[in-house]
């Protein structure tokens, strides 16, 4: 019976570990908050060994780590984002269970894991957050866009420092209408941190342009700028190729106008100053119509009018 209760007591360790709670913002503009809190809930009957982390996107980017009674510390992409002296509760075994990030930004947009573990136990949750720029929803320059190419992406990732400002009733709002479920994947889908593979293939279609992306792998180490102007030069390329195309086709049509030889269904064929002057040049002679009506008169002989009466008597005589 002894090795029963052994078992019990070592269920009653492993099931020490609980997250209860786990809150994230699912949607957030970006300029409109000076910081936001992700919290991560738990109990535990157990605290040896207790270790708080959170990772970014997934478990191998590890950004938080609290070791009670050590200070909490911040990592990867969360480095001097976080105010590390925040504490939510005064249980010294939860007070530095949350994050309080510092004006977040989009890069930070993804998902958040909170790990919960004891040296017998472990528990974890994971929840998504955007935080998306106003210019890039109303700039058309996404990929789930009908107008993909449209040179304004890059600009969009240059924003100024400085973000434009909205009320805080308009910001409640558009929380409020974001927390639909409907409005959540819509929003999903105008983020393009992570397109899916049929939005690369549309792209692909629409501008001719190869790119070679690993869907399974997330970028490391990817330098920023050059990010920024290699698709600088896409959208210049794409854009001046477009153009190109664009004015062969007007060039076509117009020389097709001219050559058009008349006007059919009462339209009115293109005709350029070229043409028309040639065609002035081409015409005959003009005479002069007072000489004309003179030579016309000196033929015609002078009769008395009474002379067919005359003629017409002396046929019948």
């Amino acid at each position: 019976m002894w090795w029963i209760l052994m078992l019990s007591i070592v269920m009653q360790c492993v099931q020490s570990v609980r997250i209860i709670y786990m809150r994230v913002p699912e949607v957030v503009q970006y300029g409109t908050m000076d910081s936001v809190t992700l919290d991560c809930d738990y109990v535990t009957d157990n605290v040896m060994g207790l270790v708080v982390k959170w990772f970014y996107m997934d478990k191998s980017q590890l950004v938080y780590q609290w070791i009670p009674p050590q200070k909490p510390q911040a990592l990867g992409i969360l480095k001097d984002k976080l105010d590390l002296n925040y504490k939510l509760s005064h249980n010294p075994y939860a007070q530095h269970r949350a994050l309080r990030i510092k004006n977040p930004t989009p890069e930070l947009t993804g998902n958040y894991t909170c790990v919960v573990s004891t040296f017998l136990a472990e528990d974890q949750k994971t929840k998504p957050m955007t935080i998306f720029d106003e210019e890039w929803r109303c700039s058309g320059s996404k990929l789930t866009s009908h107008e993909p190419v449209c040179g304004n992406l890059a600009r969009a990732l240059r924003r100024p420092a400085t973000a434009r400002q909205t009320s805080e009733a308009d910001l409640e709002k558009y929380l409020v209408e974001q927390s639909m479920e409907g409005a959540d994947r819509a929003m999903a889908a105008e983020i393009p941190r992570a397109p899916r593979l049929e939005d690369w293939v549309k792209f692909k279609e629409l501008t001719g342009i190869e790119i070679d992306i690993d869907f399974t792998e997330r970028p490391k180490g990817a330098d920023a700028a050059e990010v920024i102007d290699r698709l600088d030069r896409i959208e210049k390329e794409t854009f001046e190729r477009l153009s190109n195309k664009n004015l062969s086709t007007q060039a076509e049509n117009s020389v097709s106008l001219t050559n058009t030889p008349q006007c059919t269904n009462g339209s009115v064929p293109f005709i350029s100053d070229y043409d028309l002057w040639r065609g002035v040049q081409d015409l005959p002679p003009i005479y002069d119509t007072n000489t004309e009506i003179d030579s016309l008169f000196r033929d015609i002989a002078v009769t008395d009018p009474l002379d067919h009466l005359r003629h017409a008597d002396l046929r019948e005589e």
